[in-house]
């Protein structure tokens, strides 16, 4: 298992990691969490590892009691102690970071939750909790791109028109151009947001579901106060 580093687009307030590995195998999700404690040293700290189900739910993470919640978005206090997590292999993993509350989300965003706009409703419950749109940062990892992300012609008539491509007649979707036209309707500045390129499915340095189907890992993200 590899780390890469994220953390300076937050300034180092926070750490932003991604494991990324070229082995293409199923693992567990406790063992994943398990190199990953060692690697970073995190043995003493608690992780927050939702059971992730393709959908717009997010919780807010208050204590222990609330380390394995059914949903697609975690918001946690950046003070808590916590380690956020989520899951991803080709879906977009999303976070946000309130600089000024001490804040932090992480966000799983298929193309099911991308057309439910869970990042953006992560965004708006974090304004509601106190957040202001001006502090916050938000950063987009990397996963399938529209190069690599063919839908029929019936899903891709649910997304806005700019985020569908149309090439020798097959239709492709970019999750990313959605979940930016999102942002920008509820006035996110563009300086606000970060945008890891790389597509999952070309890169063999990713797991890709879409590429490996059952034989897929997956990446973790993961974020938390130094």
């Amino acid at each position: 298992m590899k780390l890469i580093n994220y953390s300076s687009f937050f300034s180092n307030d926070i750490s932003l990691y991604m494991s990324s590995s070229t082995l293409f195998h199923s693992e567990s999700k406790k063992n994943r969490i398990n190199k990953i404690q060692k690697l970073l040293k995190l043995d003493q700290r608690r992780f927050i590892t939702p059971d992730q189900i393709h959908s717009d739910k997010i919780c807010f993470v208050e204590d222990d009691s609330m380390l394995s919640p059914e949903c697609d978005s975690v918001i946690f206090h950046a003070n808590s102690g916590l380690i956020g997590t989520i899951s991803i292999a080709d879906c977009v993993p999303g976070c946000i970071f309130d600089s000024a509350n001490e804040m932090i989300s992480l966000v799983h965003s298929g193309w099911k939750g991308t057309l439910k706009n869970i990042v953006r409703k992560t965004v708006l419950k974090m304004i509601m909790l106190g957040s202001k749109k001006e502090d916050l940062k938000i950063f987009l990892g990397p996963s399938i791109r529209w190069c690599c992300y063919q839908v029929d012609e019936t899903l891709s008539k649910k997304f806005n028109r700019d985020s569908v491509r149309v090439k020798s007649q097959k239709y492709f979707i970019d999750l990313i151009k959605q979940i930016t036209f999102d942002l920008k309707e509820i006035s996110i500045p563009d300086k606000n947001l970060f945008i890891q390129s790389d597509c999952t499915y070309e890169n063999s340095n990713y797991h890709s579901f879409r590429r490996d189907g059952n034989l897929s890992g997956r990446m973790t993200l993961i974020a938390f106060k130094n």
